[in-house]
């Protein structure tokens, strides 16, 4: 039953029949094990479905049954408490749980419970600025995606690497990685994951300059990106602002900073910056201040605020949001005090970041920090 109302979960028009098969499964239950791992899993693929009441009901009702010390009922308590507490941002609490129930799921049976927690492991170190774990993490599952037996987690996996190789610079692995799981989402049908990654591929194309066509297959989430860089700047922020918002009221409020900070990409954002300003205070990890530093700096025309947030970034291995914030930051210090050798010194070394991006950094950014080399040495930049 919980197998069934897995593939139907992740598939196209069929959730509704996930959750209901699930709570008839439940209630034809009567061991307190079985109960907990429905629970856990109704937890589980509400979060990621977007259905945030019927994940709060079911973790909380996964934790009551908590009491019991069989490691089956503790391993489904950790998980639907390791997604319920990832997706709002709570990344350390997620990550004390992982690491529980990655002990737990190292036996036999558990196989696919333990492919799970490795999925949230992998998120925890995206977002919290871990970015060391995370790729670790991605690299090993995708050698052993063909021993899983879980395919759609496949897709899951691909789709991390790509996002990843877009945060460090890889755009080539970025486009590659995507593209492959979409074709593996296909296969599998598993619209969930390949309905985000398609949207993705959108964003990534539009940023690259490449003509695109947006929305047939593309989950909102994923697709949200995408429609901000193609808004006009003018409507830019409230785009965003709305986008993200509802990305967080959805339950997915770890991505939400990160539509959000398409804004203040366009110039001053200061819907965004506040919504940015807040999440910064709830989120573990200083990934999502130093988004909220960039924003709120651009906002308020503070130059170093914004070189902060981009040293912040670099130092973390974001490699293309730092490029952006340099761009913004290093334009706003111009306007202010102009050139001097400390600016040089700094211009020349995102300079040569910027050279560390494959195949080449994106033509609308390119154009933003070639304005701000010129400005700063226009003799050695010419």
């Amino acid at each position: 039953g919980l197998a069934r109302a897995e593939l139907w979960a992740l598939q196209m028009n069929r959730r509704d029949d996930a959750f209901d098969a699930l709570v008839a499964l439940r209630g034809t239950l009567d061991d307190p094990e079985l109960v907990a791992k429905v629970d856990g899993a109704t937890a589980l693929y509400s979060h990621v479905t977007g259905n945030r009441e019927l994940a709060e009901t079911a973790a909380s009702a996964a934790v009551a049954a908590s009491v019991d010390d069989k490691p089956g009922v503790r391993l489904a308590v950790l998980i639907g408490a390791a997604f319920d507490r990832l997706f709002p941002g709570r990344y350390h609490d997620a990550a004390e749980a992982v690491e529980e129930g990655l002990g737990l799921a190292d036996r036999p049976g558990e196989r696919h419970n333990w492919v799970r927690l490795r999925i949230a492991q992998s998120l925890i170190g995206m977002f919290v600025g871990d970015l060391g774990t995370a790729n670790e993490v991605v690299a090993d599952s995708l050698r052993l995606a063909d021993l899983s037996g879980i395919r759609p987690a496949h897709v899951v996996w691909l789709g991390l690497d790509a996002q990843l190789a877009q945060f460090t610079g890889d755009l080539s692995r970025a486009e590659s990685r995507t593209r492959e799981a979409i074709r593996a989402g296909d296969h599998v049908d598993d619209f969930g994951a390949a309905g985000f990654v398609r949207g993705d591929l959108g964003a990534l194309l539009v940023e690259l300059g490449r003509d695109v066509e947006l929305g047939e297959g593309s989950s909102p989430i994923g697709l949200a990106r995408a429609r901000i860089r193609r808004a006009p700047a003018a409507a830019a922020d409230a785009v965003a602002a709305d986008l993200a918002q509802r990305t967080a009221d959805a339950g997915y409020e770890m991505w939400a900073p990160w539509i959000a900070r398409e804004a203040g990409r366009r110039g001053p954002a200061p819907t965004c910056a506040d919504l940015l300003r807040g999440w910064a205070e709830c989120h573990d990890g200083p990934v999502v201040g130093a988004l909220g530093a960039h924003a709120v700096g651009v906002m308020e025309a503070d130059g170093t605020r914004v070189v902060e947030a981009a040293s912040t970034l670099e130092q973390l291995g974001y490699t293309m949001p730092s490029l952006d914030a340099y761009a913004d930051g290093y334009r706003l210090v111009l306007d202010e005090a102009g050139t001097g050798s400390t600016l040089r010194r700094g211009v020349l070394r995102v300079r040569s970041l910027a050279r560390t991006v494959r195949p080449s950094v994106p033509p609308a950014l390119r154009a933003r920090l070639d304005a701000v080399f010129h400005a700063a040495d226009p003799v050695s930049y010419t």
